[in-house]
């Protein structure tokens, strides 16, 4: 029978970071101080600094540390029988404690920390009862007994007995076990001792080696029996724990990212990784970030890091300094993403061209950025393409400034439905971690040469897509391909149109669609707009019971105040008049120079519109000419030789309007006006 190598090593000793296991409760009275403090059962109480003198354990005066080895304290109950005078509000008194003076007889600290500073005043006591409340943590603990046994009726408990002949012992401290054998392992803690499993020290166990930890809930000796064979170990590498998948860790907002309009939505949060399960996942909020504890990047460390060398996909804890070791890209959206689809493959990181016309070029990209503060926590904040500012809130575009743009918790919760991103200004590992709260570095996929990469930069007055060494620690923030919501049916569409004042049976109304084709009912006409000058050449495309086509935004002629647009699968007009009018089916960021039909002042034409946003489905054109843009632009049809958009007359007054060398005018009473209104000499 062929046989299989195995070596079996137990770990020393160290923490893992896994959820707090038991709550301990450690009580202190006055009769244990000592000048030195009191140690007691894991806990310490002792001064700041020096030591405690017998007016100090009187009067309890002074700074003082409370710190524990069992895990972290959650509450700290302080009962006296004299009045606590003051607990002073500085450096030396942690959160979580009531301030102030004459606080009685007792004071509670809440929170959750290692450890705990108070700076009090206290006078006059006899009897003084300090209560803690620890809640610990399990931790890998070193076996002194280990026995291998083989799992067959006699269930021999004799190290290294071999009474079935199947263990081979191969004198190197390693053993052999044949294919199909059992497998069991078992420990038993000592007396007052809660054993809590195993656990393997990497990821993955294989068929040759396999480290194997015990855990316990403090930190004792265990006896440990041992029951292997290879069956145990194929079990074991198949059921190895991955974490669980936890939603899509999608935002909602769509940014475009190059001329060819494709978009991308970002992740819910910086990327964060823990080495000790080879677990990568997004943070939980977009403000989240780990700053200082970055430093303890390692192969092995329980806790989580979010600042990366450049590529590092396939090896997120690499720390080298040298540039050479980050000479091929790996992009971390390869790996399963636990809580952002846990599927390999689902994300990637921009390239600095995509950072670049994100920043800089697509529509309004000037008016969707800039610093801001949220949940106290410095940033820059990226606005999606189709942006509607949260009722209540504001927004400034490039502040320059961490204080102009401040939101709460809570207010960000109503900007990121909106489609809002934030990006922490998480700082920077070079090797020593800097900048956290002052500065952001996200990296792109692009290299410049052999030592430096292309990156996202911005402090509180800059922002530019620049390039750090490879081997800098920098946040990653993935982004995914936006899938545009399925159309829905495409429905009839009901048009309540403005009223022309100078002609009260004509109305006026503008539609885009970009997906469907409309029949147009009785009374109404299609027209199509250039831009000539400051005024808008109209020209007919389409009449009653013909098509408009799709993608063509139009100005809707009609002699009825309400009418409906029929979805249709007939073919549409065609037409080779110029057409200056724009469309969106979404609701979008208003372009500059941006003109709306309206009918301000009683006069129907196409007005300079300032608001945020403008509506779906509405015609719009923007100004292009080099001149001043005017307040109102009015309609002219094409070899009708008649407009709209001038000032209305009054009574019974005529008025005639002619077109001379492509100008219009309006003659009043004998006056001669152009469009605006203005009199012409």
């Amino acid at each position: 029978m062929r046989k299989k190598l195995f070596t079996f090593l137990l770990a020393l000793t160290a923490s893992i970071g896994m959820m707090w296991a038991e709550t301990v409760v450690v009580t202190i009275n006055k009769s244990e101080f000592t000048s030195s403090g009191v140690t007691k059962e894991g806990v310490t109480l002792a001064r700041s600094s020096g030591s405690m003198t017998s007016s100090d354990i009187v009067a309890m005066d002074g700074s003082f540390e409370f710190s524990t080895s069992l895990g972290k304290f959650t509450g700290i109950t302080i009962v006296t029988d004299a009045n606590i005078m003051q607990i002073y509000e500085n450096g030396y008194t942690s959160a979580g404690w009531p301030t102030g003076q004459n606080l009685g007889t007792s004071a509670v600290w809440t929170g959750e920390s290692e450890t705990v500073l108070i700076s009090c005043m206290v006078a006059g006591m006899d009897n003084i009862t300090i209560t803690c409340t620890i809640e610990t943590a399990p931790v890998l603990v070193t076996a002194n007994t280990l026995q291998l046994h083989v799992n067959d009726a006699a269930m021999g408990s004799v190290a290294l007995q071999n009474p079935s002949n199947d263990i081979i012992d191969n004198g190197d401290g390693t053993y052999s076990v044949p294919e199909g054998a059992e497998v069991t392992l078992q420990a038993t803690p000592n007396e007052g001792y809660e054993f809590i499993g195993w656990k393997a020290s990497s990821s993955i166990c294989d068929f040759n080696e396999c480290e194997f930890v015990a855990l316990s809930t403090k930190n004792n000796p265990l006896t440990v029996d041992m029951y292997m064979t290879a069956a145990f170990m194929a079990e074991f590498a198949a059921v190895a724990p991955q974490p669980e998948q936890e939603g899509d860790g999608k935002l909602t907002g769509a940014f475009t990212i190059n001329a060819d309009g494709d978009q991308i939505v970002f992740s819910q949060g910086n990327l964060q990784y823990q080495a000790s399960t080879s677990t990568l996942r997004f943070a939980t909020n977009q403000y989240d970030m780990i700053g200082a504890d970055n430093a303890n990047i390692s192969d092995t460390y329980t806790g989580w890091i979010d600042l990366f060398g450049w590529g590092t996909g396939n090896c997120p804890t690499k720390k080298s300094t040298v540039d050479e070791d980050y000479s091929t890209f790996t992009d971390w959206g390869v790996n399963a993403i636990s809580n952002g689809g846990n599927e390999a493959n689902l994300w990637r990181t921009l390239t600095r061209y995509e950072w670049a016309y994100l920043i800089q070029t697509r529509t309004n990209a000037a008016d969707l950025k800039g610093q801001a503060t949220v949940a106290d926590v410095h940033g820059y904040v990226l606005l999606p393409d189709s942006w509607t500012l949260p009722a209540g809130l504001s927004f400034a575009a490039s502040p320059n400034n961490w204080t102009t743009n401040v939101y709460t918790a809570e207010q960000w919760t109503q900007m990121e439905a909106a489609g809002a991103v934030f990006l922490p200004a998480t700082g920077y590992r070079e090797p020593e971690i800097e900048g956290v709260g002052e500065k952001g570095w996200y990296w792109s996929s692009d290299v410049l040469n052999g030592t430096v990469a292309y990156d996202f930069e911005f402090t509180e007055t800059t922002s530019r897509v620049f390039g750090s060494r490879h081997y800098f620690g920098q946040p990653v923030r993935l982004v995914t391909a936006y899938d545009a919501p399925a159309p829905q049916p495409a429905e009839n569409v009901n048009i309540t149109p403005n009223v022309d004042p100078e002609n009260p049976t004509v109305y006026y109304s503008t539609f885009f669609d970009s997906a469907n084709k409309y029949a147009l009912p009785a009374g109404v006409e299609a027209y199509v707009a250039d831009l000539s000058g400051a005024n808008l050449l109209l020209t007919k495309i389409a009449e009653a019971g013909e098509v408009i086509p799709a993608n063509v935004a139009v100005i809707l002629k009609s002699s009825v105040d309400q009418f409906s647009l029929t979805v249709s699968d007939a073919d549409a007009v065609t037409f080779t008049a110029t057409n200056d009018l724009q469309g969106s089916d979404t609701q979008i960021a208003t372009p500059a120079n941006c003109y709306v039909l309206a009918g301000t002042d009683g006069v129907v034409g196409f007005y300079h519109y300032t608001a945020a946003n403008l509506n779906a489905h509405k015609a719009y054109v923007v100004y292009t000419g080099s001149n001043q843009a005017p307040r109102r632009m009015p309609f002219i049809f094409n070899g009708e030789q008649t407009a709209t958009g001038v000032e209305n007359v009054q009574g019974n007054v005529q008025s005639t309007k002619v077109i001379e060398n492509g100008v219009l005018y309006i003659i009043k009473n004998g006056a001669k006006y152009n469009a605006q209104g203005q009199v012409v000499k």
